[in-house]
């Protein structure tokens, strides 16, 4: 992936190198799983294992 000069939108600590780019699902309940598709970015306040369906589509993810 070729480096862009581009504003940094988000900062965190990473639980493993790489830069990802896809569509970002918010999901407020486990119940949303339904919602993610193959590769989309997880958006969720923490992760529980109620959230499995949704981590294993997620291609990151990121928590509060």
């Amino acid at each position: 992936m070729e480096k862009e000069n581009k504003e940094i939108i988000l900062r965190g600590i990473a639980a493993s190198p790489g830069i990802i780019k896809g569509t970002v699902k918010i999901l407020m309940s486990p119940e949303d799983a339904s919602k993610m598709q193959e590769g989309d970015i997880l958006v969720t306040k923490e992760t529980t294992p109620q959230y499995i369906l949704a981590i294993l589509k997620a291609s990151a993810i990121i928590t509060d």
